[in-house]
């Protein structure tokens, strides 16, 4: 599949720039490739928003037509930087791809049919592989992969060595990796917790809880019949949780106190998991990250009440606290752009993990705090964190997110040491 997108080339390079033509209501861009002298170009922003939101950005063809040269470049967009609430696109990487010169791709998975072992017996459909990497030329790269699950039963599985593939298509991971399983359910009953105190400038849950889905634009699942919230799930038995901390609504996501969102939007991303579903007091979304089973979360509670969408990690037995959780927050005291990753402590002032350490009953789990800027002398703390951050340290938190998403990898392989040793600032 191809399709045409219109460019200009730009003159100069940098944060300034870029900002321009932002203003302007164009994108910058860039095109590299072999036998290619890299060009730096924009892109108009309705435009391409609009074709990237109808396409699977990661095997489609694009010809990219630049203004003032002759034929289309045949391209694969590469890297898509978007920003972290504002919906709006920063930067796009485009690689140049040649006939007959084979390109590393990723094909979305999209499993067909209903299981016996659903149908029949209750289970549980999982994917736990969305995209399959493969490497052909570009006139065979496949639009999409259907796998049939009809067949399976409670506790089986498929592989990619099930799936058959015409010549001249190179699978570039291991075979023996699980596209999907069904399972039995395990459940559990998410407990009745007392409130926490209110953080001074922030609502009552109780005044919002019933209409969160219009404050996050997510509805609930079906399961949830009396839309409070307190929904059984299916608990994944071995699994990373990485939790955002935030406040919910459009009015709250520029804020300093919202930067925990920022974070995991952007491994959202990074990762290509699904978009973020509602599952009890929260939104969440997982998948495979190298060796690790990574689910993210954000508390759709507000910011003091945020624990309560982790109740359910005690009842799983093989989640280890001290070792599979990372919670992400601002902090206001830390300069704007500065992170810490500590393996535990108090919530040193900050009532998100207040909430959390109360619920989990226990503060011995790794935390990473992004610097938001210095509170001023004699400002009030709550009208601090819930107001919008300038645009300059907007930008520096927005930069910084990318190098968040590698520091976040080298915590799940390597730990929390590890990763304090290598990005503490």
């Amino acid at each position: 599949m191809t399709i045409t997108l219109k460019a200009q080339k730009r003159e100069g390079t940098g944060k300034g720039v870029a900002r321009k033509l932002r203003q302007a209501g164009r994108v910058p861009a860039v095109l590299y490739g072999r036998e290619l002298e890299t060009m730096h170009l924009s892109l108009d922003e309705r435009e391409a928003e609009n074709l990237f939101h109808s396409i699977s950005t990661e095997n489609t063809i694009v010809g990219l037509k630049v203004k003032g040269v002759g034929e289309p470049f045949q391209t694969l967009v590469r890297e898509i930087q978007s920003h972290p609430f504002k919906s709006t696109l920063i930067h796009v990487d485009f690689l140049r791809i040649q006939a007959g010169v084979a390109v590393d791709v990723e094909v979305p998975l999209h499993l067909i049919g209903d299981p016996i072992g659903v149908k029949n017996s209750g289970g549980v459909l999982e994917q736990v592989l969305n995209e399959l990497p493969v490497k052909c030329i570009p006139s065979k790269i496949p639009e999409l992969i259907e796998v049939d699950v009809s067949g399976l039963d409670i506790n089986d599985s498929l592989h990619v060595y099930d799936l058959e593939f015409e010549e001249g298509i190179a699978i570039t991971i291991d075979e023996g990796r699980t596209i999907c399983a069904v399972a039995i359910p395990k459940v559990v009953e998410e407990a009745v917790i007392e409130e926490d105190e209110l953080l001074e400038g922030e609502i009552p849950d109780e005044e919002v809880l019933p209409s969160e889905d219009a404050a996050t634009g997510v509805e609930a699942l079906p399961e949830d019949s009396d839309g409070d919230g307190d929904q059984v799930r299916f608990i994944p038995m071995c699994v990373k949780v990485v939790v955002g901390l935030g406040n919910p609504g459009p009015e709250y996501d520029a804020t300093r106190h919202n930067v925990g969102w920022w974070v995991v939007d952007r491994l959202a991303y990074d990762w290509g998991f699904d978009p973020f579903q509602r599952e009890g007091r929260a939104l969440v979304t997982e998948g495979d990250v190298g060796d690790s089973h990574v689910q993210l979360i954000k508390p759709t509670t507000y910011m003091n009440r945020s624990g309560l969408s982790l109740r359910r990690l005690i009842e799983v037995e093989s989640f280890r606290i001290t070792e599979d959780l990372l919670v992400i927050v601002d902090d206001a005291a830390l300069e704007v752009g500065r992170v810490r990753f500590r393996p535990d402590g108090g919530p040193g002032g900050h009532k998100g993990l207040k909430s959390v350490s109360g619920v989990l009953q226990s503060d011995a789990y790794a935390r990473l705090r992004i610097g938001v800027g210095l509170k001023p002398e004699g400002e009030d703390l709550a009208d601090w964190v819930l107001a919008p951050m300038p645009d300059k340290d907007e930008d520096v938190v927005v930069d910084l997110l990318p190098t968040m998403t590698g520091a976040i990898e080298v915590w799940l392989d390597e730990g929390t040491e590890a990763a304090m040793n290598r990005f503490n600032q």
